[in-house]
């Protein structure tokens, strides 16, 4: 993710968290779940996972 714009989006949404919901990544990025699920799974998406 190198789009200036997107990173602003998703900081600002962040608001200094290390973690933000599912919800909240798809309202910053302007995409459904599915999608997301689908960019990490092919690997255009980074993200960590806590049990």
């Amino acid at each position: 993710m190198t789009d200036p714009a997107t990173i602003d989006r998703v900081d600002a949404i962040a608001r200094g968290r290390m973690l933000v919901k599912q919800t909240e990544a798809c309202a910053a990025l302007g995409i459904g779940r599915q999608t997301l699920l689908d960019e990490i799974e092919a690997g255009r998406l980074r993200y960590g996972a806590i049990g």
